[in-house]
């Protein structure tokens, strides 16, 4: 009978079995895939509520140059800089003066425009 043969055939050679199988299989993908970003999505929720990141850009050696202590005025090299290619700051990182800086930071060339 019909229903025989269909139930008679081997798993391998079957044509309906295969194709329910790979059906199967990319169901199974597919949930473990939504799984594993669910998990992911949850775990950085958590973490970014609890600890949150704490991001700092440190210019310094990238578009700065910053000097401690200020180079004096009879500087060979840095005193030729015009004074709108540097700024002198207050760098809480070494000692200082209330009110006197103690850092001369210089811009690179091209890092403004």
């Amino acid at each position: 009978s019909p229903q025989l043969q269909e139930t008679a055939c081997h798993p391998l050679t079957c044509r309906r079995y295969g194709e329910d199988n790979k059906m199967a299989g990319q169901q199974q993908l597919t949930r473990a895939l939504v799984a594993t970003t669910g998990a992911v999505g949850v775990y950085g929720a958590y973490k970014a509520r609890t600890d949150p990141p704490h991001l700092f850009w440190d210019l310094d050696h990238t578009i700065l140059c910053s000097v401690t202590p200020p180079p004096p005025v009879d500087h060979p090299t840095l005193s030729a800089f015009h004074p709108s290619r540097y700024f002198d700051q207050i760098d809480d990182d070494f000692p200082y003066e209330q009110g006197t800086p103690n850092t001369r930071t210089y811009w690179r060339p091209g890092a403004r425009a």
